[in-house]
């Protein structure tokens, strides 16, 4: 009963300090490959639990916290667009973030695959 009673209360610590960490966060910037998934992991499970939707702006990033508010700028055609980070990558995956298809097709890159991009933390909306 002690452990359940303590997990209940830890949850919403744990959550609060997950935001906490993507807030402090604001501005930073970082610059390098972007890459896109689609549909062949519709409807499966991201790391936040979410079931996954390539119509969606969303984008999976192993430097930035989950929960992440993020505006990515595709460096080719200064495009923009703002995605919330619910997912991760392969750990061995060297770029730095895999964007939703819809993303990609906003950010002008769907059909190169890939391309070099600005990512900003940014205020959840």
């Amino acid at each position: 009963m002690r452990k359940c009673l303590l997990g209940v209360m830890l949850c919403p610590l744990l959550l609060w300090m997950g935001q906490a960490a993507g807030q402090r966060l604001i501005g930073k910037v970082l610059v390098g490959t972007a890459s896109f998934y689609g549909e062949r992991f519709r409807g499966k499970r991201t790391h936040t639990d979410e079931v996954f939707d390539p119509d969606k702006l969303t984008a999976a990033c192993n430097k930035l916290p989950l929960k992440t508010w993020v505006k990515v700028t595709n460096l080719r055609n200064h495009r923009s667009v703002n995605l919330w980070i619910n997912d991760r990558m392969h750990p061995k995956n060297k770029r730095l973030i895999d964007v939703s298809a819809r993303a990609a097709k906003e950010l002008g890159f769907y059909a190169r695959g890939l391309t070099k991009v600005r990512v900003e933390v940014i205020p959840p909306p």
